[in-house]
């Protein structure tokens, strides 16, 4: 049942989506940025959701490395509130 919630709030998710998360945790990022961020989350949700830090390696040479760090502790946040 999560898993069906979750797959149907990531069919909802949008680039502005990501943007004003992104603005909520005084992040920064480019237009470009967002659109790597919202393809990446899209594309690989389910891994997302196994808590491996790991499997955001694939976005650091795509995004500027302080958004990709600033991501790494928002991640590791989500994990530990949600996961």
């Amino acid at each position: 049942m999560p898993n069906e919630l979750i797959k149907k709030y990531i069919n909802l998710l949008t680039i502005d989506h990501i943007k004003k998360y992104a603005l909520a945790n005084n992040i920064k990022i480019t237009a470009d940025e967002a659109a790597v961020i919202y393809s990446f989350i899209k594309n690989n949700y389910q891994d997302l959701l196994t808590g491996n830090i790991n499997n955001l390696l694939p976005l650091k040479e795509k995004i500027n490395s302080n958004t990709y760090n600033n991501l790494v502790i928002l991640y590791k946040e989500a994990c530990i509130k949600y996961l």
